[in-house]
């Protein structure tokens, strides 16, 4: 066996065979990044990890083969993440997610068929550049030319950047170029030791004199209750003419005026939690840069005035229901620091998986609604989260669930989306019968919204619309909607917009048009969202919103600085 071993070793450590092997994996990595001006990085990012070994080691071929495996491997995670998330892997995602037991096992439950391939490789891998470790010689060739080749690498590296100097790297990352988005993150590093890009634009703009630290809570006798509902993965299959719908969704995105009111969200295939963020406190995510899909971690504790808070502070019971555990993503921390005063999680409403069928999620909230109702309780803000449409769609939930499939035209996942969206929407409209049915004297207004759209939709968005339409914000992959309820209470429909809307206004949009509790912060954002068209971070006069940002840091309402 040890021959054969040695016979192995001595055959991978030709200098023929290294080149070769070398062409293979550039080959294959130019796969994964689809973009040609981009290889000199990576190729010089694989010779610099491999010099920087050589440097310990004194071993060419074993640091050549270990620098090729941990581009290759990363790049296949990054590829796996983007799938599923819309985002590529980043340095960032070691701490966030690595570090946190709740989303760990989440995805290793969901995901299996998709790390652990990734696994497996990676061991291989080890495996391989350990036996060239162990029985490769070491070389004779001197520090100072071990050294010169890192520092030529660390050149190459500067010099073949693949972005230009001030373009923003979060785009990068919503590119799906997943050789070179995790080494480009690492410059993302500096923002764990000094502010962030966030905080420098902020500084520019000029001090502006706070917001009255007040609520105005108004008649007491005109506070319904609210009930908002963030629809997971959901959005209107009908912007995919690919797909066969044949009036099956017609009326399911409808709110009470009888029209589609689209919503502009911030994020894609994943990130939930980025949605109910900007619902809650009115901000835009892609504000933040590349933190935007940690906030709930960079953000806890630093915003106040945000909705939940508002209406607490006159009165109403705050309440959150979430599908996963209290420690998902720091989620539960993040909504208790804006004001929500009971979370409901995975235990509370005795969850025995991920994927329920939304029902189950209704029926815990119709649970306690009634418990509320029956201790006399005042008004309700309640906010719940669904998870049935959430991928992955390798298993049916559909036959678990004795639905019976539709085809749609799509591939089997995209089929078992859509047709686990026709099961939600049945479902919310049975839930807005509960909420009719437990309306009281003060009325009840029901919000739902489309959070972001699954991973199977990008390819029916690039097809349909050309180009990669992650990296523009505005594109039909970050269309969903909203829809607008109310029973026993009269809404003012008109100030819900005919065209889209940045998911940033949604919560002050509902403050005005159901006439609910303010403060001075909330209403300069319906005023900023009026005048800027409904559109937030790419507002025509972006000026208005910094100024607006500012006043809340100035405030105390937003702490950055």
């Amino acid at each position: 066996m040890r021959k054969i071993i040695q016979s192995l070793v001595t055959f991978f450590c030709r200098p023929v065979v290294l080149a070769g092997a070398f062409a293979i994996v550039m080959a294959g990595l130019y796969a994964f990044e689809k973009m040609a001006a981009h290889m000199p990085f990576v190729a010089m990012v694989i010779t610099a990890i491999s010099a920087a070994l050589f440097i310990i080691t004194r071993k060419f071929f074993f640091s050549a083969y270990f620098g090729m495996a941990t581009v290759s491997i990363i790049t296949i995670a990054s590829t796996v993440k983007y799938r599923m998330k819309g985002f590529d892997l980043h340095v960032f995602d070691f701490g966030f997610t690595g570090e946190d037991p709740a989303a760990m096992r989440f995805l290793l439950e969901g995901y299996a068929y998709l790390i652990v391939p990734v696994i497996v490789l990676a061991l291989l891998s080890v495996a391989f550049v350990t036996m060239i470790g162990v029985f490769e010689p070491r070389s004779a060739t001197g520090w100072r030319k071990r050294a010169s080749m890192l520092l030529a690498s660390s050149l190459g590296i500067y010099l073949a950047y693949p972005l230009d100097p001030m373009e923003p790297r979060y785009f990068h990352y919503l590119g799906g170029f997943n050789a070179t988005s995790f080494f480009v993150s690492t410059l993302d590093l500096q923002y764990q030791f000094r502010r962030s890009e966030f905080a420098d634009r902020l500084n520019n703009v000029p001090q502006q004199p706070p917001y009255e630290d007040s609520v105005e809570c108004g008649d007491p006798g005109n506070r319904p209750d609210i009930f908002m509902v963030l629809s997971e993965s959901n959005t209107d299959p009908r912007n995919f003419p690919q797909l066969h719908t044949d009036g099956r969704f017609d009326d399911s995105f409808l709110s009470d005026d009888g029209l589609l009111h689209p919503l502009q969200v911030e994020t894609f295939g994943g990130g939930t939690w980025v949605s109910q963020i900007s619902v809650m406190s009115g901000l835009s995510s892609v504000d933040f840069g590349v933190q935007a899909p940690y906030l709930t971690t960079v953000l806890e504790g630093k915003v106040r005035g945000a909705l939940p808070e508002v209406l607490a502070r006159c009165g109403y019971r705050t309440v959150s229901l979430t599908p996963v555990k209290r420690s998902f993503v720091n989620e539960a921390a993040f909504m208790e620091s804006i004001g929500f005063q009971t979370i409901l999680d995975y235990d509370d409403i005795g969850a025995s998986e991920y994927a329920h069928r939304d029902d189950f999620y209704f029926k815990a909230a119709e649970a306690f609604i009634r418990d509320h109702r029956r201790k006399g309780g005042g008004p309700l803000l309640f906010t719940l989260k669904t998870m049935f449409t959430h991928s992955p769609y390798v298993d049916s939930l559909l036959a678990k669930n004795t639905l019976s499939p539709i085809s749609f035209g799509g591939d089997a996942p995209t089929d078992e989306y859509v047709n686990r969206m026709l099961a939600t929407q049945q479902d919310f409209r049975d839930y807005l019968d509960v909420i009719r049915s437990l309306t009281t004297e003060r009325g009840s207004i029901v919000l739902e919204y489309g959070d972001h759209q699954s991973y199977v939709t990008k390819s029916l968005v690039d097809e349909a619309y050309g180009g990669n339409a992650l990296q523009d914000l505005r594109s039909a992959a970050y269309r969903t909607y909203y829809t607008v309820h109310s029973f026993g209470y009269a809404l003012d429909m008109d100030t819900f917009p005919k065209d889209e809307l940045d998911i940033g206004y949604l919560g002050a949009v509902l403050v005005k048009a159901a006439r609910l509790p303010t403060s001075p912060m909330y209403r300069d954002l319906i005023e900023l969202g009026e005048y800027c068209q409904g559109r937030f971070h790419d507002c025509a006069d972006r000026d208005a919103v910094d100024r607006h940002l500012r006043k809340r840091a100035d405030s105390g309402l937003l702490n950055v600085f």
